[in-house]
């Protein structure tokens, strides 16, 4: 049960919590398609190395251009070996001018398939990314 007291009235409601978001739902999150579509995805953390410099494009969408980083990362499993394809797109490619190989980096988004002549294509579209930078050791006298 929740407590909900009127902020013009003395008065406290008792409701069960099932009834309160009964009664409100949809009344406070309006969601365009994108948002939507966001979370229906599973986000995902992931920390790995860089395979090679970032390598970066551009193309046109709906007369604005779109900058495009794209980069693999490889994330090592015991005696194997994952490799993520990666790409940040926006503002968000700016950051990988930065990067070199072998860095440690930490992204966070979803994976995309895509279907091209029969092939499937997966690929993880970068949300946030950014440099884990090693701690040096300290010389002690």
């Amino acid at each position: 049960m929740i407590r909900i007291r009127s902020p013009t009235k003395k008065k406290v409601n008792r409701m069960s919590i099932s009834d309160w978001k009964r009664k409100n739902s949809g009344r406070f999150f309006y969601l365009n398609e994108k948002e939507k579509f966001l979370m229906k995805q599973e986000m995902i953390n992931i920390n790995a190395n860089l395979l090679a410099e970032p390598t970066f494009s551009s193309f046109d969408k709906e007369g604005e251009t779109v900058e495009v980083a794209n980069f693999t990362l490889v994330k090592k499993y015991g005696k194997g070996k994952e490799y993520i394809n990666c790409a940040a797109y926006g503002e968000k490619s700016e950051k990988a001018k930065d990067f070199e190989k072998g860095d440690l980096i930490h992204i966070f988004g979803y994976f995309k398939k895509r279907e091209k002549e029969g092939k499937t294509y997966k690929n993880f579209v970068v949300k946030s990314y950014n440099k884990i930078e090693k701690k040096e050791e300290s010389e002690e006298e």
